[in-house]
């Protein structure tokens, strides 16, 4: 069902209840651009004990502002955010972090919108509601938001006193959770992280990511190409990192981890930045393993990267090139004649497993050979006469 449809229907039910409830924020906010917003966000002044007792199965989560709760939709998934708030509805848009953001849609399709919204919407303006030192001590995450919001909005820029007030609060953002700082991170990697980069360099944002080498003020070439080509977000992630300066020792996965990414996405990324960068590596199977490993997704990732680093052409790098290749090209579960098959699994555990990485290796490596050639190579240097018996 329409995130937004299912959303309004939910807010004439609790309206009909006694409880009035609104559409609220980004949904609002995308609807007046013409964009699909993808879920569907609701206020209301009823008291948590009633939404409760209405909607056994939501999860809260009590905050400072109010309490917010998740309902549970098809399949188990998170269907719309409820939020509930102190007071009137107007006050608790006019504090939220900014007047594009401060908007609201009444089941009847009344727009509410205290702040000017919808006016600095049309102008392209990013514009906190009220004061700015307000907003921003209330919760210092907004000067971060802030950045991201310009990248994820083209066409829109914070307004001179918007840039003032956070360059004038100056509150070390390093000091937040990193999940809420990370998660700010991610998303801008999925909209123009050249556009956040140069945000928080203008917002006066120091050191947001104390657990990262410090950001480029600007980004660098090999970023930019990289999200020229692709919006996947693990693989802009690899870019941004692979530009940073080293660290020594190298930030640890759980470093990453407390960012707040996404789990697999996280996963997908650490095992890439595992793969040989440069074509320069030792000439064993142990060394190449990891390419011959990686996923297809992960592999196509590494190739469109490689594909955009400035490293010059070498005999390696193309060997490898072609080896991945290869790899996607491979079934991820191939298929052996009868005999072949036979005397693979009469071979003890330890010795099947050493001869199907070390084939896979070789049909990995070596143009032209197919992984059963590579196999019966590698079973006739285990026990040759065996091998050569199979005929």
């Amino acid at each position: 069902m329409d995130p937004i449809r299912s959303a309004l229907e939910l807010a004439r039910t609790l309206s009909r209840l006694g409880h009035p409830a609104v559409l609220v924020g980004g949904a609002v906010r995308d609807l007046l651009l013409g964009r699909t917003p993808h879920d569907g966000d609701l206020a209301t002044a009823a008291p948590p004990e009633a939404l409760e007792a209405l909607f056994p199965s939501l999860r809260r989560l009590d905050r400072p502002g109010g309490t917010t709760f998740l309902l549970p939709g098809p399949e188990g998934l998170l269907h719309e955010t409820v939020s509930t708030f102190p007071g009137t509805l107007q006050d608790d848009l006019a504090r939220r972090d900014l007047t594009v953001n401060a908007l609201a849609l009444d089941p009847r399709g009344l727009l509410l919108d205290p702040t000017g919204g919808r006016e600095d919407l049309l102008a392209g303006r990013l514009r906190f509601t009220g004061e700015g030192a307000d907003r921003l001590r209330e919760d210092p995450l907004r000067a971060l938001r802030l950045a991201r919001f310009a990248a994820q909005m083209p066409g829109f820029a914070p307004t001179p006193d918007a840039v003032r007030c956070c360059r004038e609060f100056a509150f070390p953002l390093g000091t937040l959770p990193p999940g809420r700082r990370g998660g700010e991170l991610w998303r801008a990697l999925g909209t123009d992280p050249a556009r956040f980069l140069r945000w928080v360099r203008l917002l006066g944002l120091r050191d947001p990511f104390p657990e990262l080498p410090p950001l480029p003020a600007s980004a660098p070439p090999f970023l930019r190409r990289t999200c020229a080509r692709t919006s996947d977000p693990v693989a802009r992630a690899a870019a941004l990192l692979e530009t940073l300066p080293p660290q020594d020792p190298p930030a640890p996965a759980e470093t990453l981890l407390s960012l707040g990414w996404p789990r697999g996405a996280l996963r997908d990324l650490l095992a890439l930045l595992s793969l040989p960068r440069d074509g320069e590596i030792p000439d064993t199977p142990a060394a190449r393993r990891p390419l011959r490993q990686a996923s297809p997704e992960n592999l196509r990732r590494w190739l469109l990267l490689d594909s955009l680093r400035d490293a010059a052409p070498s005999p390696n790098r193309r060997a490898l090139r072609e080896a991945a290749l290869r790899r996607l090209a491979l079934p991820s579960r191939p298929s052996l004649s009868p005999k072949l098959a036979a005397h693979l699994e009469a071979l003890p555990p330890d010795l099947r497993k050493e001869a199907g990485e070390a084939a896979q290796d070789r049909a990995f490596l070596e143009p032209g050979m197919g992984f059963e050639e590579a196999l019966v190579h590698q079973l006739r240097a285990l026990s040759p006469p065996r091998v050569d018996a199979m005929g």
